[in-house]
């Protein structure tokens, strides 16, 4: 197994999602980690992302079809 952590000196540990975390690796006997995922944290994450991405498609639309139809009335 390829990891971040997966060493034989120093203790890690490997968390990813922002800005609730779905997914921990830690070591607890070498060379085998332990894993775990929070699937309830994962949706949340990803509807967040979704809410954020519509929010920033829509206003750029809304400014973009504003633009063009101020050229097309000059």
């Amino acid at each position: 197994m390829n990891s971040p952590i997966n060493r034989s000196v120093g203790y890690k540990s490997l968390e990813i999602g922002f800005p609730f975390k779905y997914y921990k690796e830690f070591m607890i006997d070498c060379p085998n980690p332990n894993y775990g995922w929070n699937l309830n944290y994962l949706i949340l994450d990803i509807i967040i992302t979704l809410i954020i991405v519509a929010g920033i498609m829509y206003f750029v639309n809304k400014n973009v079809l504003q633009q063009r139809t101020v050229v097309k009335n000059n």
